[in-house]
C-alpha cells in the first residue's frame, strides 16, 4: 500500500501543479483550503485502520492522495505568489531571493525535525493517535491561515 500511496500522491501533485496556477482564489483562501484538504487526506489514513477490504483501502487511499496532491499544489503555488506579492507591495523586490531562501530554510529544518520525530516517536503510540494528531495539526493550520495571513489581494476575487 505504501508504494502505491507515494506514487499516486506525487502523480496527483505533479498533475495538479500544471493546473494550480490557474486557480484564481485569493492566496489567503488557497492557504486556508490546502490544510483542509490535507486534513481530509490524513483522516483517510485513520479510516484505513478500520477497513478490511483491500480494494476499499486502495479507493480510500487514492481519494486521500488525490486531495492531498491537489492541496500541496495549490499551497506551494500560492505560497510562492504570496511571498512575491508581499515583497512587491513592500518595496522589497531586491530581497525576494533572501526571503524565499529563509522560507525554504525554515521548511527544510521542520522537514528534518518532523522526520526525526516520526522515525523515533511513532513507536511510542498507536497509528490511530498519529493520524488524529496530524489531522488536528492540519485543521489548526487552516485556522491559523484564516486568521493570521494578511489579505494582500483585497481588490481581487
Amino acid at each position: 500500500m505504501g508504494p502505491f500511496l507515494l506514487a499516486f500522491y506525487y502523480t496527483c501533485y505533479m498533475l495538479s501543479n500544471i493546473v494550480s496556477p490557474s486557480v484564481t482564489w485569493k492566496y489567503k483562501t488557497q492557504m486556508t483550503y490546502a490544510p483542509i484538504l490535507y486534513a481530509i487526506n490524513y483522516f483517510t489514513g485513520f479510516i484505513l485502520l478500520y477497513v478490511e477490504s483491500t480494494f476499499l483501502k486502495y479507493v480510500i487511499t487514492g481519494f486521500g492522495a488525490l486531495l492531498g496532491g491537489f492541496g500541496a499544489a495549490i499551497l506551494w503555488t500560492s505560497m510562492g505568489g504570496f511571498l512575491h506579492l508581499l515583497c512587491e507591495k513592500n518595496g522589497l523586490q531586491s530581497s525576494k531571493g533572501r526571503f524565499f531562501g529563509i522560507f525554504n530554510g525554515i521548511y527544510c529544518v521542520q522537514s528534518i525535525t518532523g522526520a526525526f520525530i516520526t522515525t523515533f516517536g511513532l513507536g511510542y503510540f498507536e497509528n490511530n493517535v498519529y493520524f488524529v494528531l496530524v489531522t488536528m495539526i492540519a485543521i489548526l493550520s487552516a485556522v491559523f491561515c484564516q486568521f493570521f495571513i494578511a489579505d494582500l489581494q483585497q481588490n481581487q476575487e
